[in-house]
């Protein structure tokens, strides 16, 4: 019997431990490997000269190919340094050529938004059921310019509704930088005597109308979309998404009826936010950047019985005494539609004065309104 070859302790044949080879061997020797199992090369991080693998062109710290971390660009890096850029505000919050349409822009936080765009410059589009309630706040934003302001009047309860807004928003303008899906409703009712009419008005009102006018209007965003500053969609949620505490509300008072509670709002509201995620992660490769804005106690139509009912007990709950202002809402609106938020996707934000982190806790402060 003819004599076994010899196994290495890696179970190869004809070598022993030492990594050479025998000189019985036909196998061709190996060529040397490095530590991390890469043939032709040493540990040094230069090639052999017999490697046939053209030199690996250099990093910066950023990881982009072909530059150093000087600052100066090159044909192969988008490193831009700070001193060729212009930081003003005038800069970062430009709004002078935006077309914007704000669903629900009539009343409450629709109409921050829209006075904020038009303030700034931009040309808005607001779109209600009520033409009344419309046609009020156009002729008031367009007292005050310098931008303008139109309206659709629409009905986003279902699939055509939301149809009919995008077949009218593609009459007046060309392009779309920025979409405000602001549209909503909430509904309070005892636990025990909820309506499913509660529900089904909510999901469709407040998750599959944002779905469907996105979808819709894709391809007018689509217009001004780059890199440098992508177009914007802005979902408006609300604290209530993130917000677990029970909303029965107590003799204390709150947003609906005591006894009542606003059992199908949370979870509409969590299921925007899950679908605003999904959308970004969708959207920006095609640079249309997805955010989604959670309000906290903003006066508002839905806020407005809690408000006119027990305002006391609302602000005892917010640890900065007040509740949320105009200006506080418009900021955080304009900062994700200009280019100072070009980067921001996918994200939750949070503006509701920390009442949500604190508990809804009494902080028994003077109120500031």
């Amino acid at each position: 019997m003819a004599p076994k070859d010899a196994h290495n302790s890696y179970g190869l044949k004809g070598a022993e431990d030492t990594g050479t080879k025998d000189s019985g061997s036909n196998t061709a020797p190996a060529e040397p490997h490095n530590s991390y199992g890469l043939k032709g090369a040493e540990d040094t991080g230069t090639k052999d000269s017999g490697s046939n693998t053209a030199p690996a062109e250099p990093h910066n710290s950023y990881g982009l190919k072909g530059a150093e971390s000087t600052g100066v660009k090159d044909s192969k890096r988008r490193y831009v340094s700070p001193d060729t850029e212009d930081l003003s505000v005038a800069s970062l919050f430009s709004f002078s050529d935006y077309n914007c349409l704000v669903t629900g822009g009539a009343t409450g936080l629709g109409e921050m938004a829209a006075q904020a765009f038009v303030q700034n410059g931009a040309r808005v589009i607001i779109a209600s059921r009520k033409e009344s309630e419309l046609k009020k706040t156009a002729d008031r934003l367009n007292s005050i310019g310098p931008g303008r302001c139109e309206y659709v009047v629409a009905d986003l309860k279902d699939k055509a509704g939301c149809e009919k807004l995008v077949s009218e928003v593609k009459k007046k303008v060309d392009y779309l930088n920025v979409l405000i899906n602001n549209s909503g409703a909430t509904w309070g009712a005892p636990y025990d005597d909820f309506p499913e009419s509660g529900w089904d008005k909510l999901m469709a009102l407040n998750v599959k109308s944002i779905f469907y006018t996105t979808v819709g209007l894709e391809s007018l965003l689509l217009k001004r979309a780059t890199a440098d500053n992508p177009t914007r969609v802005i979902n408006i949620a609300s604290m209530a998404a993130i917000s677990t505490s029970d909303v029965t509300t107590t003799e204390s008072g709150g947003l609906s009826a005591v006894g009542s509670g606003t059992y199908s709002y949370g979870p509409s509201k969590a299921a925007c936010v899950h679908l605003s995620r999904l959308q970004a992660a969708k959207l920006a490769p095609q640079h249309i950047n997805v955010n989604v804005i959670c309000p906290g106690v903003f006066p508002s139509r839905m806020t407005r019985f809690g408000m006119d009912t027990a305002m006391d007990a609302l602000v005892s709950r917010q640890p900065g005494g007040r509740i949320g202002t105009p200006k506080d809402f418009a900021g955080l609106v304009l900062f994700l539609s200009g280019r100072a938020g070009a980067h921001m996707v996918g994200t939750v934000q949070e503006i509701d004065g920390g009442s949500t982190r604190t508990g809804f806790k009494t902080v028994g402060r003077d109120s500031k309104l």
